[in-house]
Order: structure tokens, then C-alpha cells, then sequence
């Protein structure tokens, strides 16, 4: 990774001049080592989503194939479907956050967590998330239901390294209460368990991550990364489940604690290591 936040993705799914425009509060370094505002918050929410609307259109278009060629799924159909309502929802928040830009208005976001590490950390990872379970197992959201009147509930992750400090960034709307008892879990744990559970929450749920080359002997070698990278809300094979997999039965998901802590110091970049990473 070079330049950390500068360069935490490719952004496509809207223009260039806009995107500079819109987002230029949070991408500015100096501006995100600082306590954020209501609107910076919003701007990392608005790209998540967008991050998210643009990843559901390329699946939508992917399931007839792989059906068609491949038999992937058992019930096609209701995956269509809930990629629809998916992306029906995604542009809802876009536009939901987006507002609160644009009226500039004032403690609407909770945070979770939030900490600036003094090293830079070997990933950089950005993305909104639709928990199933807290930290404790607890049921958060019904990720499977396809009633239109239920809204899932996001909460939204930021792992930015700059060139010697970490920001790691945890928050939500405060109108989705769902996260209130993962908000007292985080505040009654040590940060050592809460970085161990945001590093686990990025392998485990989003897709939006960029490595450092420090790690990519960890990242090759490791069965628990491997095997966790081939979960899908704590089942296996991406969530395809069928006779072949005994439908998951049998699964014991990957915890958070199975895998390495990229977000621990002993992880750390050393100025004499900073060189340019790869997704």
C-alpha cells in the first residue's frame, strides 16, 4: 500500500470529478485523524453503499451463468430476489446519507469504535456490513428474510493506514438499533479483542481489502484465512449449501481468534518495509 487512504480503491461507479468533489473531506488525511463529523461519517457511508450497489449489479448479472453452466444454486430464484431487495435498500441509504451531506446535520452517527494506531497496519479496508450476530452470537439482523417490510441494518468499517499511524473506524446510524447491544460488547471489551474482532469482520464480510506484501506469505499459508475467505456469513462454500456439504451441518465457522490480527502492532509496516502492496 502507498499513500494508505489515498489509494484504498478504485472507485468507478461514479465519475472521477464527482467523486474527488463529494468525498474530499474524508480523503483528506489530515481531516480523518481527527475526531469525524457527522459529515465524514456520512461521505464513508455514501462511498460503502455505492461500494455495495456496484457489487450487486456485477452478481446479478453473474447468477443466470453460473447457474446455467455451472448448477451453483439451489434456489436461484430467491438469491435473484434477494439481491434485488438488496440493491433496492442500497440506494435507499445512498440516498438516505447523501442527505445528510447536503443539510449538514448533526449527531446522527454513533460510533462504535474508534482508535488511531501509532504504526501503519498491513491492510487498508472499507465497507458497510450487515451483521447476522454480535460478538456474543446474538441474532442482529434476519439476513434471509425476503419480507420487503424488514430493513436490514448496517454498520460501517474503516481501516485507513497513513504513512506511520492507523485509523480504525467503527460506527452507524443512529436509527438502526439493532447495534446497541454490539455497541456495549465493543465498550466492555479491551482493545486488543475489539481490533481482533474488526480484523475478523473484514475477512469474514467484506471484499473491499488491500494487503500489504509484508503479509502475503500469511496470507497464502494460513488454512484459517483460507478457510474463512471461503465463508459466507459463517457457512461454507460461499453460502452454496447442498448435499455435498451436508448443508453446513456439520460446519464449525472460523472465530475471530482462529485467525492472525493484522490490526496488532506486531503486524506493523516499519518505514524500511513500506513498499507497495497488492489486493
Amino acid at each position: 500500500m502507498d499513500g494508505g487512504v489515498n489509494n484504498s480503491g478504485t472507485f468507478n461507479y461514479i465519475c472521477r470529478e464527482c467523486d474527488a468533489k463529494f468525498f474530499q473531506d474524508y480523503e483528506n488525511p489530515d481531516n480523518i485523524i481527527q475526531p469525524p463529523t457527522d459529515k465524514i461519517l456520512a461521505e464513508i457511508a455514501v462511498k460503502n453503499m455505492l461500494l455495495q450497489l456496484n457489487k450487486r449489479a456485477n452478481e446479478q448479472e453473474l447468477i443466470p451463468v453460473l447457474q446455467r453452466e455451472l448448477g451453483m444454486y439451489e434456489n436461484p430464484d430467491d438469491l435473484s430476489k434477494i439481491k434485488t431487495l438488496d440493491q433496492k435498500e442500497y440506494e435507499e441509504e445512498v440516498l438516505f446519507h447523501q442527505g445528510i451531506v447536503k443539510n449538514n446535520k448533526l449527531g446522527e452517527y454513533q460510533i462504535l469504535f474508534r482508535k488511531v494506531l501509532p504504526y501503519k497496519v498491513p491492510i487498508a479496508a472499507q465497507s458497510a456490513i450487515v451483521l447476522p450476530y454480535d460478538m456474543e452470537g446474538n441474532i442482529l439482523n434476519e439476513i434471509y428474510n425476503l419480507d420487503e417490510s424488514v430493513r436490514m441494518q448496517y454498520m460501517h468499517i474503516a481501516v485507513l493506514p497513513l504513512k506511520d499511524v492507523s485509523v480504525v473506524l467503527a460506527f452507524y446510524h443512529k436509527r438502526d438499533k439493532l447495534y446497541r447491544k454490539l455497541r456495549h460488547q465493543i465498550n466492555s471489551s479491551s482493545q486488543e479483542k475489539v481490533l481482533q474482532y474488526i480484523n475478523y469482520l473484514i475477512f469474514e464480510y467484506t471484499e473491499n481489502v488491500y494487503f500489504s506484501k509484508k503479509i502475503e506469505a500469511e496470507l497464502k499459508n494460513n488454512k484459517m484465512i483460507e478457510k474463512v475467505s471461503q465463508e459466507a456469513n459463517g457457512l461454507p462454500t460461499f453460502g452454496h449449501l447442498s448435499v455435498y456439504n451436508m448443508f453446513g451441518m456439520d460446519y464449525e465457522a472460523v472465530k475471530p481468534e482462529d485467525i492472525p490480527n493484522f490490526l496488532d502492532e506486531n503486524w506493523a509496516i516499519k518505514e524500511e518495509e513500506n513498499t507497495d502492496g497488492e489486493e
